[in-house]
């Protein structure tokens, strides 16, 4: 039977860049994440200084900025909503390719153990056969 192990290499390879690409996927939604935060950070730090000049247009204009600040946050949650759905994917995919390695490794696993134990099975035979013809002349020589 054919040897198993380079395609066993070749699927865990195959595992490995889907992981590699989870692994991204989760840096993406990292930085998205930190932006939003920054973005968040930014406006509380715009309405601090508005609110401590106590003029009517610098409220004004937070109003306005905030407003902005609220749009790029909005877009923020939605690209990391996009992002979430694209790892969800990208993990069934790199579950479905563990499982098929698993498959092999395992299919490889059983024909290892089928082929031990012909290999003992023949040994056995082999040394039963030598104890057999060890016998037979022991009792041939007794008999002389």
């Amino acid at each position: 039977m054919a040897d198993l192990d380079p395609l066993i290499r070749l699927k865990k390879h195959a595992v490995e860049e889907k992981q590699r690409v989870v692994a991204q996927l989760y840096r993406e939604i990292e930085n998205l994440e930190k932006q939003k935060q920054i973005v968040q950070e930014q406006m509380a730090h715009e309405k601090k200084l508005a609110e401590d000049m106590n003029r009517p247009e610098a409220i004004t204009y937070y109003g306005r900025y905030a407003e902005g600040a609220r749009k790029k946050i909005a877009a923020l949650q939605s690209t990391i909503k996009k992002v979430e759905m694209r790892i969800e994917a990208a993990q069934e995919d790199m579950r479905a390719a563990f499982a098929d390695m698993k498959k092999i490794q395992i299919t490889q696993t059983n024909r290892e153990k089928r082929e031990e134990k012909k290999r003992q099975k023949k040994e056995d035979d082999l040394l039963d056969e030598v104890a057999l013809e060890q016998y037979r002349r022991k009792v041939l020589d007794d008999e002389k």
